[in-house]
């Protein structure tokens, strides 16, 4: 049997076992750098990774956010008031078809790169909106990451490499209604505060982001509020008539700065119960 025959019987046979041949040329696409501000109650340390009620109240097309093991043990964090404000950084890229993990490498300051995270996905996940890797942001520090996509017995070759040094958005802090409490008809309004960023962090100055308002139903997720403007504001106003009920809200500012990159302000999670 000729080579070019031999080829075409094992692929044919990859085909017919369920596997499909792996390009070595093929790369997981990288999207950007990603920096985030992160906000919540100094009493809620212990719950500080993103639950996936935050990540299932987005959009359908939400990215899944994989935290480093070391994330918020804190390199960097800074109290004002009830409040602890964490910074963090890393990369964002789209899924790739048919991956069952991910490693993502990382070089701080021009070193070497060394595998920040193996991320082995769940059977049968996929996020349709991509992934974000995120670890704790040292002062002063550049970052470079790139990622490859494996299977069962293969591996993508390793994906563009992206820097980003790294700016932020100043924090929010929820105010109304306060968490736990109740609200009685609609309209009503939702209020926070943006607050300054901590003195050895850049900040994003030149990006005039979007601001969302999210209240949602902490059970399925529906959301029933949804306010956005590219502005600095600290309020918004919701006149939907709900049904009477517990739901959930945050803030979230965001945007693209010149680069490329990802950059989000992300307020803590609130609960009310809302009376007609």
């Amino acid at each position: 049997m000729s080579k070019k025959y031999f080829l075409a019987f094992v692929i044919c046979l990859m085909v017919l076992s369920g596997c499909s041949p792996q390009p070595s040329t093929e790369r997981v696409r990288i999207e950007g750098g990603f920096t985030e501000t992160y906000t919540a109650f100094s009493s809620r340390f212990s719950d500080l990774l993103r639950s996936s009620e935050l990540e299932m109240s987005s959009a359908s097309s939400a990215k899944h956010i994989i935290r480093s093991n070391n994330f918020k043990t804190s390199r960097l964090s800074h109290q004002v008031g009830e409040w602890t404000v964490y910074y963090s950084v890393g990369v964002d890229w789209e899924a790739y078809p048919g991956a069952s993990g991910y490693r993502i490498y990382h070089s701080v300051n021009g070193g070497p790169f060394t595998l920040a995270d193996d991320w082995p996905l769940e059977p049968g996940e996929h996020s349709s909106g991509g992934y974000i890797y995120s670890e704790d942001y040292a002062p002063g520090s550049t970052y470079s990451y790139y990622v490859v996509a494996y299977g069962p017995d293969w591996e993508t070759s390793p994906s563009e490499i992206v820097t980003i040094s790294p700016r932020f958005l100043p924090p929010i802090f929820l105010k109304y209604p306060p968490n736990g409490s109740t609200v009685f008809g609609s309209p009503f309004t939702l209020k926070w505060e943006i607050g300054d960023v901590h003195p050895s962090i850049p900040e994003a100055t030149d990006l005039l982001p979007e601001t969302n308002v999210h209240v949602f139903d902490p059970i399925t997720f529906d959301r029933y509020f949804v306010f956005e403007t590219y502005d600095f504001v600290e309020q918004a106003t919701c006149s939907e008539e709900l049904e009477s009920g517990r739901y959930k809200w945050y803030v979230q500012m965001e945007g693209q700065d010149s680069a490329g990159n990802y950059i989000s302000s992300h307020g803590d999670v609130w609960t009310f119960t809302y009376q007609k």
